[in-house]
């Protein structure tokens, strides 16, 4: 369901998926590229002319006038951080504001980490609107996981708004983007 509302709507940010290397993560990650087409793919080490683009010096020399090549940020694909539990800061906050700035269309956050306190930076995780833990998931779960229909079809009133507002705050949720969210 995450991954349908996601493809509905990218305003919902994108997706903190935690998983060790395995089947289940394989197909779910499949799954992502079938509701959300193709990904680019982003390591820890992924340098700033990678993201942003840069001088393309072979063609620059070859042509005889300035070659430039585009970056891994805005383009029209979700950005999936790989190993984002060993994401450093710096790129942590450069991920963050083009999300913000709407440069990524979705981020899809893959936390790898094998202790409770190896994840993925804060500021990512409350960027996007879901999480989804597969620890605990067997392949048969995942074949039990086919929904249809319209993801988007729910009516909310303005007392609906307040009362989530307000469950985040009884619940300790001092971000204002999880009651957006929802």
């Amino acid at each position: 369901l995450a991954l349908r509302l996601l493809a509905a709507d990218p305003g919902l940010g994108g997706i903190v998926i935690r998983s060790r290397s395995g089947p289940v993560r394989d197909v779910f990650l499949e799954r992502v590229k079938q509701q959300l087409g193709p990904v680019q793919r982003v390591h820890p080490a992924t340098s700033d002319e990678a993201l942003f683009g840069g001088l393309d010096v072979s063609a620059t020399l070859a042509t005889g006038t300035m070659v430039e090549h585009a970056g891994l940020l805005g383009r029209s694909e979700p950005l999936m951080l790989t190993m984002a539990e060993r994401c450093p800061a710096a790129l942590s906050a450069k991920i963050a504001l083009a999300v913000d700035s709407g440069d990524v269309p979705r981020l899809i956050v893959l936390d790898e980490g094998a202790e409770p306190d190896e994840t993925p930076p804060v500021g990512l995780a409350e960027r996007v609107a879901f999480a989804v833990d597969l620890s605990e998931v067997g392949l048969a779960d995942l074949d039990d996981c086919t929904m249809s229909g319209d993801p988007l079809t729910a009516v909310h009133t303005a007392k609906d708004l307040t009362q989530i507002t307000e469950i985040a705050m009884r619940l300790g949720i001092d971000s204002r983007r999880a009651p957006l969210f929802a």
